[in-house]
């Protein structure tokens, strides 16, 4: 499957929207570890539950890759239930020669994928609310995540930035070869 580079430039917050909670927070990685059973469960409870998608994967990017980048975690719940988590790294740095403050995804040649971990990608609501979450937040001036699969939750999103006037791009950045299997497991 291709995947694709979304960014898109903007025009701690916590927005109802939609029957959904959302909330933008800074994390640390001791703030990660703790959450982490309650993002994994979510996880499991998802009809595909990815490895890149999951706490520890994104905790073992940052420790690698990016140990002094701050963390910051989009959430969504509804009835208090997680449904949705977006984790981004919060960095300075220069596009074209402007600075800007940009939120990237915590993923890169090592990952192989990122997206957003949720319990339901078709939920439109969730979505929206993530969205929303980001669009009021003063925190970003661009979003860029890096290997986003064609088909992934967070293309939703981006899709919702679009749709609110807001300039998205894409553009082709891997293509992980995928090996479907019909049926079930078997030893050849």
């Amino acid at each position: 499957a291709q995947t694709v580079r979304p960014q898109f430039a903007a025009p701690t917050s916590s927005i109802p929207a939609r029957g959904f909670d959302a909330a933008i927070t800074p994390c640390s990685r001791t703030e990660l570890e703790s959450f982490a059973p309650t993002w994994d469960a979510m996880v499991d409870a998802a009809p595909e539950a990815e490895p890149f998608v999951r706490p520890h994967w994104i905790a073992s990017y940052a420790a690698a890759f990016e140990p002094e980048t701050p963390l910051a975690l989009v959430t969504t719940r509804a009835g208090g239930a997680l449904t949705s988590v977006l984790p981004f790294m919060r960095k300075d740095r220069f596009l074209k020669r402007f600075p800007a403050r940009t939120w990237r995804s915590p993923s890169g040649v090592h990952s192989c994928r990122f997206d957003l971990a949720c319990r339901n990608p078709t939920d439109e609501g969730m979505v929206s609310s993530v969205w929303e979450a980001l669009r009021g937040s003063s925190e970003w001036e661009v979003i860029e995540a890096i290997d986003v699969p064609e088909d992934g939750a967070f293309r939703a999103v981006v899709e919702c930035a679009r749709a609110a006037g807001y300039p998205v791009g894409y553009w082709p950045t891997r293509r992980t070869p995928v090996l479907p299997f019909d049926g079930p497991s078997a030893d050849p």
